[in-house]
């Protein structure tokens, strides 16, 4: 045997001793034909057909809407009547102000504003109510009548977050955000005619300020409605993983890796958090902070 075919055959189990020795393993590959698919979040606002589903919701439907419409118009209008019965009556020379008739109808106006803002706010919870309830029970149809690919697509936890948190929101946010809303828009409304009539040069200020605090508005609500809802996204790993955590619970603790999984439940915890923190602090001290800062300048 020559000494070139000797060289080639060392060089060529050298080369393979290298092949072997700098083997690694092959990293993950992420299925793309996985039937799971990951959790996104819906782009833009919510259609107005979805909003007259929610106040037109059985029994009541439109009837509920109107008589809602109705019940805030009263209040609001009785609230008024009050204050502007309150400043014609100081207005009046002493001895006129002592007319009963006075004292009666400002007692009459705030008894008809306290009774008409019971009866309101209990009835804007009732349509409220109705309309959740309206919207659970699609959704449960849904999940009923569905097909199995639903549940192999859709992981448990994402099915419990729409279910609990959610639905949580419709029942409880919703209302309290919405009387809110309604009251402080009316009373607004309310406050600049009363001023109106007293002074109109004052509207003018309207002018500058409108436009500044619609702009404000609209960019507050597309960033803070993305927010949630990536706050949303970000809660339904943290159920997936609860509830695959308790169901392989045995392996778990019998290849005893319990800290791992808890270091995983955390960092889901702190995705969540981050966004969370996001929408309840920095998004609405922004927007706070920017309204006051238009308004003490106008």
């Amino acid at each position: 045997m020559s000494t070139d075919e000797l060289s080639n055959d060392s060089s060529q189990e050298e080369s393979s001793d290298k092949k072997e020795t700098n083997w690694t393993s092959d990293t993950a590959v992420l299925d793309m034909k996985s039937i799971v698919k990951n959790e996104t979040s819906a782009e833009g606002g919510i259609a107005w057909p979805v909003w007259f589903k929610l106040f037109t919701a059985p029994p009541l439907r439109w009837f509920g809407l109107s008589l809602m419409i109705i019940l805030m118009l009263i209040n609001q209008a009785a609230y008024d009547f009050s204050n502007a019965w309150l400043a014609l009556w100081s207005d009046k020379d002493n001895r006129e102000q002592r007319l009963s008739i006075y004292v009666y109808l400002y007692v009459g106006a705030v008894s008809l504003t306290l009774i008409v803002a019971i009866t309101r706010v209990g009835f804007i919870y009732y349509i409220l109510l109705r309309g959740s309830t309206y919207f659970h029970n699609r959704m449960l149809k849904g999940m009923l009548y569905t097909s199995l690919r639903f549940f192999e697509s859709n992981p448990s936890g994402r099915i419990l977050n729409r279910a609990s948190k959610d639905q949580q929101v419709l029942d409880h946010s919703l209302p309290l955000t919405f009387i809110d809303t309604m009251q402080y828009l009316l009373l607004i409304i309310g406050s600049i005619t009363i001023i109106g009539r007293t002074n109109p040069w004052v509207l003018f200020i309207l002018i500058p300020l409108v436009p500044s605090i619609l702009w404000l508005r609209r960019f507050y609500i597309r960033s803070s409605r993305q927010l949630k809802r990536l706050e949303s996204v970000t809660r339904s790993p943290i159920y997936t993983f609860f509830s695959s955590s308790f169901d392989g619970l045995t392996s778990i603790r019998a290849f005893n890796i319990q800290n791992d999984f808890l270091n995983m439940f955390m960092d889901k915890i702190d995705n969540n958090s981050r966004a969370y923190f996001i929408v309840s602090s920095s998004a609405y001290c922004y927007f706070s902070s920017s309204n006051r800062s238009v308004g003490s300048s106008t």
